[in-house]
């Protein structure tokens, strides 16, 4: 039950502040009020029911794509990520490979897995829009030097993410059990100093996280 309320607690705390219960009015005495707001709070927890899957099977409690490691973003970069611009400059595999482990702190689970190609997919959300006033790739720029001059880069353009390469790997995930490590298919991005991964685990594997309702 501790797990639980950690978890939960923001919104558990908040409905119990919203939901009606039949506690004394609120200008009694404060002691009183608390006892009966912690008494709401954990008739909420309590009816809270996850399911075996909580326990057993793979609820991820964050997203599917990660970045690995803490590269230095710059504005645009950040963008391009939030927005999923992204281009392949590879042939991207489409052959889904053999089934997957996650591996908890309290076990393995065994799941099945996409392939790289459908992976890349959910990761692409589409070309970015024209950028007004800014090039549509990037280009080197040239500054005086004391020999003459040199070559510098521009500021990152309003272009895609570029992919370079894909491997199949792991990347660590908060879930319900914990934080796992997860199959993910992790990209190389030419702009970037790290790699971008997306979990490869098959939807079918994956457990939504449940909502906590207030119990009438």
């Amino acid at each position: 039950m501790r797990r639980l309320v950690a978890l939960f607690g923001f919104p558990l705390l908040t409905l119990a502040a919203c939901a009606p219960t039949g506690s004394a009015p609120s200008g009694g005495d404060p002691d009183h009020r608390w006892e009966a707001f912690h008494q709401r709070a954990t008739e909420i927890a309590e009816a809270w029911q996850p399911g075996p899957a909580w326990a057993s099977g793979y609820v991820p409690l964050q997203g599917p794509t990660v970045l690995v490691g803490d590269p230095d973003l710059t504005p645009d970069l950040k963008t391009a990520l939030a927005a999923g611009w992204y281009r392949d400059q590879i042939q991207i595999p489409a052959t889904r490979p053999a089934a997957g482990t996650i591996r908890f702190p309290d076990g393995k689970l065994a799941v099945p897995l996409v392939s790289a190609a459908e992976a890349y997919r959910q990761l692409d959300q589409g070309d970015p829009p024209p950028c007004e006033g800014r090039p549509k790739g990037p280009a080197p720029t040239t500054e005086s030097g004391p020999n003459g001059t040199v070559s510098a880069p521009a500021g990152t353009a309003c272009v895609p993410l570029t992919v370079t390469a894909v491997t199949l790997g792991t990347v660590p995930v908060r879930t319900s059990r914990g934080q796992a490590e997860v199959p993910a298919w992790l990209f190389t991005v030419a702009e970037l100093g790290t790699r971008v991964a997306r979990v490869a685990v098959a939807p079918q594997a994956v457990t939504a996280l449940p909502e906590p309702t207030a119990p009438t």
